[in-house]
């Protein structure tokens, strides 16, 4: 994914850009942006902590596979992996469908 993706607007954002086979890390824009609402991005072959802690501290809902996310604690640490263990549809929960 390029660098500054998504850095030229003031709206609200969603991205999902999950199961899409990208490798890598995010990019380092994502940690900067406040308006940053919603970051799907399960499912791909991101490196390990890929998922800058900015960006959880500033994305409401946040989808990354636990090995690409650190600060993915909830649903990646052994007691919740029952309430994580789900297909996400983010176009439904979203309100798209």
């Amino acid at each position: 994914l390029p660098d500054g993706l998504f850095s030229g607007t003031s709206d609200n954002i969603v991205v999902d850009i999950g199961d899409n086979k990208f490798t890598g890390e995010l990019p380092t824009s994502f940690a900067n942006m406040s308006n940053l609402v919603s970051l799907i991005g399960a499912k791909n072959s991101f490196v390990d902590s890929a998922t800058i802690e900015d960006v959880c501290d500033n994305t409401t809902l946040l989808v990354m596979d636990c090995d690409a996310c650190e600060c993915c604690e909830v649903c990646c640490d052994e007691d919740h992996d029952g309430v994580c263990d789900f297909q996400l549809d983010a176009h439904t929960l979203l309100g798209y469908d």
